[in-house]
């Protein structure tokens, strides 16, 4: 066998090998929430993402009072 069948067999192998389960992230919003709390999660998220964007904005027409 050739060194480099003999890598990818070992690669392939070592790919099918069990490993311990990585720790899960918990998910942004809780599946258990409120329709009024998922909602107004929507809406902090965008009330951050129009603070973000109008902060661009000012700093590129160099609005610094804006800014």
């Amino acid at each position: 066998m050739t060194p480099i069948k003999s890598f990818l067999l070992a690669a392939a192998t070592a790919l099918m090998v069990p490993t311990a389960a990585t720790p899960q992230q918990a998910p942004l919003v809780d599946p258990t929430n409120t329709v009024e709390a998922k909602l107004q999660t929507l809406l902090d998220r965008e009330e951050i993402r129009q603070v973000i964007t109008n902060y661009g904005l000012a700093f590129d027409m160099q609005d610094w009072e804006l800014h």
